[in-house]
């Protein structure tokens, strides 16, 4: 067993932020050797793609979601992945802490939100406007919205409910 470092280096670099603090929480192998990566931002000056679904931020801490394609050395801003990168979050402070990439390439990210106006899917309850709740939600492969949901304790009784990690099995079933 050779378990020497000699054949690792550095395969690929990427600077992505703005004028405010922003941290990546994950990244993801995504197909035609791109990968996704996600996490908080405080900036308003990211690079967003023009038909992003979220193009501005809009809270104190937006999550975000990107994008990048190394033979290029750039972040992806194609017709093939049409509305990325994009910021996630409503009104207060909210973060990506996980994705993954379905069979069907797309994606799916959890985290944390604040904001009583995050973005939902029609029919889910309001988040609440007291505490912290886990939030769910799919993107196509494109970074079209499909869905969101959020979860955890909505009442006052101050528990904080955060979604740390997301995976799909082999059914297309979505584990946090």
């Amino acid at each position: 067993l050779d378990t020497t470092l000699d054949d690792i280096s550095e395969r690929y670099g990427l600077y992505y932020g703005g004028s405010g603090d922003d941290w990546a929480t994950g990244i993801v192998y995504h197909r035609f050797q791109n990968f996704a990566f996600c996490g908080g931002t405080e900036s308003n000056d990211l690079n967003i793609h023009l038909l992003a679904e979220q193009a501005a931020i809009g809270g104190n801490t937006d999550a975000f979601l990107s994008y990048a394609y190394p033979e290029y050395d750039t972040i992806i801003n194609t017709p093939e992945f049409s509305k990325l990168p994009t910021y996630l979050g409503g009104n207060n402070s909210d973060w990506i802490n996980d994705i993954t990439v379905c069979a069907n390439n797309d994606f799916v990210v959890v985290g944390r939100t604040l904001s009583s106006n995050f973005p939902m899917s029609s029919g889910n309850p309001t988040p609440s406007t007291t505490n912290q709740q886990a939030f769910v939600t799919r993107f196509d492969s494109t970074g079209t919205f499909l869905w969101s949901v959020v979860f955890g304790d909505a009442g006052a009784t101050g528990n904080d409910d955060v979604a740390y990690g997301v995976a799909e099995d082999g059914y297309e079933a979505i584990y946090v």
